[in-house]
C-alpha cells in the first residue's frame, strides 16, 4: 500500500525539502514502513493509522530513548499524529549488515547490560504497549505479584474481552496462575526490552545491533531470555556471550515455559485463536512439570 500523499506533502514540509521519494519497506506486522530519501539523508518511517497510533509511538521513543543511554538504537528524528489520520515515527535509516557470529555475541553482551541497569519497582510507573495491545501502568516490589497482576493478567483481561479465551484455557489458567507463585523466584528489577524476538534485533553494517522496538519496563530478566526462545531461539553465541557476562539463575530451563506465557497471550491478543492451543499446550507443559 503507498503512503497517502497528505503523509509526503507533510515529511516534504517538515524536512524542508521539495521532492522525496518513499518506498516500502520489507517487514512489520503492525506498522507500515517506508524508506524515505531524500538528497540529503535517508530516513525509516512508520505510519500507522490506528486510533492510538500516536501513543504507541510516543511509548516506543521513550523506550528507545530508555535503552540508548546503554545500548546503540536507531537516531530518532520526530514523530506526530497528523490532523488527516493516523501518526508516524521518523527515525535514521540503517542499512542491513550479516548477523555473523560476531553479532549476536555483541547482542548478547548488549543485552546483558541492559539487564544489568537495575530499578526500584517491577513495572513500568507509565502505560505502554506489547505489540498492539495496551499495557497499564503498574508496580510492585514484588516479582511475583508484579507477573501476575502488572503482565500476564492485563493480557489474559484484553483476550477476555475479546471472547478468545474458551472454556479449557480458562481452567488451565486458573490453576497455572495460582502455581506460579510457587515456582518463580523473587528477583531485583531489571531493565527489560520487553518484546525481543529476533525482528526487534537489527543488523546493521559493520555487524552493529540496533535495539528497535522495545516494550522497557523493568522486571525478571528471564522474561527477555524467555522470548528469544519462544520462535525457535537465537544463535548459541548470542547465549554464551550473555552467559558470560551474567549467568541466569540456578534453575532457569524449569523457569522458561512459564515466561513464555507473556509473548503467548499478547499473540492470543493481537492475532486471535490461532495461538491459543499453544499457550493452551504451555500450561499444560508447566503443570505437568510441577
Amino acid at each position: 500500500m503507498p503512503i497517502p500523499e497528505y503523509v509526503k506533502q507533510h515529511l516534504c514540509q517538515v524536512l524542508g525539502e521539495d521532492e522525496l521519494t518513499i518506498q516500502k519497506a520489507t517487514g512489520g506486522d503492525i506498522h507500515e514502513s517506508f524508506v524515505v530519501e531524500t538528497p540529503s539523508a535517508t530516513y525509516f518511517l512508520k505510519f500507522n493509522k490506528r486510533e492510538h497510533a500516536f501513543d504507541m509511538f510516543e511509548a516506543e521513543v521513550k523506550g528507545l530513548q530508555r535503552l540508548g543511554q546503554v545500548v546503540a538504537t536507531p537516531e530518532y528524528h520526530r514523530h506526530e499524529a497528523l490532523d488527516k489520520g493516523g501518526a508516524y515515527l521518523l527515525l535514521t535509516y540503517y542499512p542491513p549488515g550479516q548477523k555473523t557470529d560476531d553479532f549476536w555475541m555483541t547482542a548478547g553482551r548488549n543485552l546483558a547490560e541492559i539487564h544489568q541497569q537495575r530499578g526500584v519497582l517491577h513495572g513500568s510507573d507509565q502505560p505502554g504497549y506489547l505489540g498492539t495491545v495496551a499495557m497499564p501502568a503498574f508496580q510492585d516490589s514484588s516479582w511475583k505479584i508484579a507477573f501476575l497482576d502488572g503482565y500476564l493478567q492485563p493480557l489474559v483481561e484484553v483476550i477476555t474481552q475479546k471472547d478468545q479465551f474458551d472454556e479449557k484455557a480458562r481452567k488451565l489458567w486458573t490453576r497455572v496462575r495460582g502455581r506460579i507463585p510457587f515456582l518463580i523466584e523473587e528477583a531485583t528489577p531489571s531493565l527489560l526490552h520487553g518484546d525481543l524476538w529476533s525482528g526487534n534485533l537489527y543488523c546493521a553494517v559493520e555487524e552493529l545491533p540496533l535495539w528497535i522496538d522495545p516494550s522497557i519496563r523493568y522486571g525478571h530478566r528471564e522474561i527477555d531470555l524467555a522470548m528469544t526462545t519462544l520462535f525457535g531461539g537465537f544463535p548459541a553465541p548470542f547465549y554464551d556471550a550473555y552467559h558470560e557476562v551474567f549467568p541466569p539463575s540456578p534453575g532457569w530451563p524449569q523457569r522458561e515455559s512459564i515466561y513464555h506465557l507473556y509473548p503467548l497471550f499478547a499473540h492470543v491478543a493481537m492475532f486471535g485463536l490461532a495461538y491459543l492451543d499453544q499457550a493452551n499446550h504451555t500450561m499444560e507443559r508447566i503443570l505437568q512439570n510441577n
